[in-house]
């Protein structure tokens, strides 16, 4: 069946930018095909630019796994931002911007949103509705060069199941009140914008009681995989830097990247 989504427009999406956004956003670009807004950001030449696709022939994914992208379905925005601070400011970013989302798609009319460690938007039910893919370039000590991938499951058509490989849910058949995708996509460009303008001076304490209001990990019986091995406890939340809390047996330990599985049945932790 025909997609007849809104079409993604650039104009519409200025239109419904916040005064902060506005002042910033030097450029808004849409394709209606790209490889991936990430790269197109990368490659941009603006300090601060929104770039947003209806459709990539190859999207990425955390671990350089493909994102299935068709046309007409979903959201694909990229946002490059240039700062004199350092790659390390940048520490949890993606926890943050997922707290940022989260709260503004609940602005909006979502329900039964959470978050899962370290940067997949999901419902409490655990289907996957979105990804973040942060990634950062430039000198230790400045300037760095800042992109926030952003996929979103809006109307995915059941047909990508197969390729998907993995239970994910749409956001429209979760809202209270529907919006097209011009006025989601402006509505996380105005989050994600937000959160880059004061993340490094504030880093990602300021947004630890946010993600704890969304967690879909914590209590939970887990599985951390490393390459090493795996770990694996109680989720106890995350830690003022955004690591995963992780306790077994009265010790709490912490952790900075890795995959994470719920177990079905708890070990004695």
């Amino acid at each position: 069946m025909k997609n007849e989504s809104t079409p993604i427009n650039s104009e519409q999406i200025r239109q419904s930018l916040s005064f902060g956004a506005s002042a910033v956003v030097q450029e808004i670009v849409v394709k209606a095909v790209t490889d991936s807004t990430n790269a197109d950001a990368a490659n941009a030449s603006s300090d601060c630019g929104v770039f947003i696709a209806d459709m990539q022939t190859a999207g990425r994914g955390r671990r350089g796994r493909q994102w299935i992208s068709p046309a007409g379905a979903n959201i694909y925005l990229s946002i490059r931002w240039c700062t004199p601070a350092s790659a390390a400011s940048f520490a949890g970013l993606s926890l943050a911007v997922g707290v940022a989302i989260a709260e503004a798609l609940v602005g909006l009319g979502a329900e039964h949103l959470a978050l899962k460690w370290p940067n997949d938007i999901v419902l409490r039910s655990g289907e996957k509705l979105g990804g973040i893919l942060i990634e950062v370039a430039g000198e230790m000590a400045g300037p760095a060069t800042v992109i926030v991938g952003v996929g979103l499951n809006y109307e995915m058509p059941e047909s990508y199941a197969a390729q998907i490989g993995q239970p994910y849910a749409n956001l429209k058949a979760h809202m209270l009140r529907e919006h097209n995708r011009n006025r989601i996509a402006a509505e996380l460009i105005n989050s994600i914008v937000s959160v880059l303008a004061h993340y490094e001076e504030q880093q990602f304490a300021p947004y630890v009681e946010g993600w704890q209001r969304f967690d879909v990990l914590a209590g939970k019986p887990v599985v951390v995989h490393l390459p090493q091995g795996s770990e694996s406890g109680i989720a106890r939340g995350v830690s003022a830097m955004g690591e995963l809390m992780v306790e077994n047996r009265g010790v709490c330990k912490h952790f900075a990247g890795g995959e994470v599985t719920v177990r079905s049945e708890p070990d004695a932790c």
